[in-house]
C-alpha cells in the first residue's frame, strides 16, 4: 500500500495559530467544572457550548473562510 497523491493534495493550512482555540477551549472547560462544583447547570452548558465552539465550529467556519 503506497502513500496516495489524493491525500497529499488534500493536506490542511497550518497557518492559522492554535492558541486561540487551545485557551477557548481551557476556558470552557474550567467553566464547565466550576459549573459542576457549584451546581450550576447553566454554567456547566456554557462550558459545554465553549468547548464545542472551540473545537468544531470555530476551525470549520475558518476552514471554509479560506
Amino acid at each position: 500500500m503506497g502513500f496516495s497523491p489524493l491525500l497529499a493534495q488534500a493536506s490542511p493550512d497550518f497557518s492559522t495559530s492554535p492558541w486561540p482555540f487551545i485557551v477557548l477551549f481551557g476556558a470552557g472547560f474550567g467553566i464547565g467544572v466550576l459549573g459542576h462544583l457549584a451546581g450550576s447547570r447553566l454554567l456547566v452548558g456554557f462550558g459545554i457550548a465553549l468547548v464545542f465552539l472551540a473545537t468544531l465550529v470555530l476551525p470549520f467556519v475558518l476552514s471554509l473562510s479560506n
